[in-house]
């Protein structure tokens, strides 16, 4: 019996430790993200310089048409 708890709480430690490292990978995902946001906007001299780089620097649309 005190074999199958102790595998119990290692098994729920493990999956803890799991559970944090996802989190942890995503908020420092939309940090990264959002700290590139921020320099581009200092690094540009007015609004419209900004608005202008951040267009250009998105992924092109593509457009689906009916023969597609």
């Amino acid at each position: 019996m005190e074999l199958y708890l102790t595998a119990f709480v290692v098994l729920v430690m493990v999956l803890v430790v799991i559970h944090q490292t996802i989190l942890f990978h995503v908020e420092r995902r939309r940090m990264v993200k959002e700290n590139q946001d921020l320099l581009n906007r200092l690094m540009s001299r007015d609004f419209t310089a900004y608005a202008a780089g951040s267009v250009a620097m998105s992924p092109p649309v593509t457009r689906k048409t009916l023969s597609d």
